[in-house]
């Protein structure tokens, strides 16, 4: 880019370059804020570097970790097939998360599916299709995958697949190839809660009127996620048994944020709607999901130039380090 230097008794700080193309107007903003991170094992410890040209808040956790960290992401999305949370939504979450992982530096692209493609991946025997990370935001699988006469879901879960679940109670409802189709609670083709002991072996899904955990546990304070919302959250106990709670529970037994081991593959359910374009980045990038749930380690600290931290290094694990706290500015994941 041409540097411009102007005679001014005020420094600019933020330069904005305004171009017309075609009548309309481009405008971008140049970023005066600087970050960078790195991580190197040395022995039995990994040291981790963090520099910013300003004063923020670092973060950095390590924990170790089962399964592959680099996935194939597939975020599901048809509009020939009915939808619970609304196709806009669907776009808008889409939207936000592309922007999120843009920040952390994810170098695995989203890649969008419809419903066909999606049968394709989990009947598909290809190494990548079988451990591909598949976003569902409609709130219910489509009909060609996932029905009352048919479960393609839980043999390609098993077979080492991922699904991140958001939007109603997963494996209740099933989407027909009718954009306009409103009969959720009144068909009775839908699965129900047979689709949801079907998954689980259990019924563990919460149901009732809109609800937020407020006991946040301690991998998600090292994290700073903020998704608290229970509405569709799962039964403890039950994670806790099967899985590893990543966010909040609340007082009566239900988590925000629940990851279900099964077989090599699992399900991570989000227990509602909300928050969710900081939620799903967050973890993706961090790879948190693939969390053992053993023990972890985590440094917070205000950083202006460089910072050096060591923490002990595992067998397989993920460092992650990010700028700022609710809303991170900066991320970077290094996988060992």
């Amino acid at each position: 880019m041409k540097k411009f230097e102007f005679d001014l008794p005020t420094v600019i700080v933020i330069a904005v370059f305004a171009m017309f193309i075609t009548g309309a107007a481009l405008i971008y903003f140049v970023n005066p804020y600087e970050f960078d991170s790195s991580a190197e094992e040395n022995g039995s410890d990994v040291l981790v570097s963090v520099s910013s040209n300003s004063a923020v808040q670092f973060s950095a956790s390590v924990f170790s970790v089962t399964g592959d960290t680099a996935r194939p992401i597939a975020f599901y999305y048809d509009e020939r097939y009915a939808s619970i949370t609304g196709h806009s939504y669907q776009r808008w979450l889409l939207d936000g998360i592309e922007r999120e992982l843009g920040l952390r530096n994810f170098q695995n692209g989203v890649v969008v599916v419809d419903a066909d493609s999606l049968k394709d991946i989990m009947e598909s025997t290809d190494a990548d299709d079988m451990k591909t990370v598949v976003i569902m935001t409609s709130g219910a699988f489509p009909d060609n995958v996932h029905s009352s006469s048919i479960d393609l879901v839980s043999g390609w879960v098993s077979g080492g697949g991922i699904i991140m679940w958001t939007g109603s109670q997963i494996g209740h409802y099933s989407a027909p190839a009718d954009p306009g189709y409103n009969d959720w609670l009144t068909d009775p083709s839908q699965p129900g809660v047979s689709g949801e002991i079907g998954i689980f072996g259990d019924q563990v899904v919460r149901a009732g009127d809109r609800a937020h955990g407020d006991i946040r546990s301690e991998f998600c304070d090292s994290l700073s996620f903020t998704f608290t919302e229970i509405t569709y959250g799962m039964d403890e106990e039950y994670v806790k048994n099967n899985g590893k709670i990543l966010g909040y529970t609340s007082s009566d037994g239900f988590s925000s944020m629940s990851f279900i081991d099964i077989g090599t593959g699992g399900i991570l359910v989000f227990g509602g709607t909300t928050d969710l374009q900081y939620a799903i980045p967050q973890t993706l990038a961090s790879s948190a999901y693939l969390w053992d749930g053993g023990a972890f380690q985590h440094k917070r600290e205000n950083v202006k130039g460089t910072a050096e931290w060591t923490f002990s290094a595992y067998t397989d694990y993920v460092v992650y380090v990010y700028a700022g706290t609710i809303y991170p500015v900066y991320g970077k994941a290094y996988s060992f």
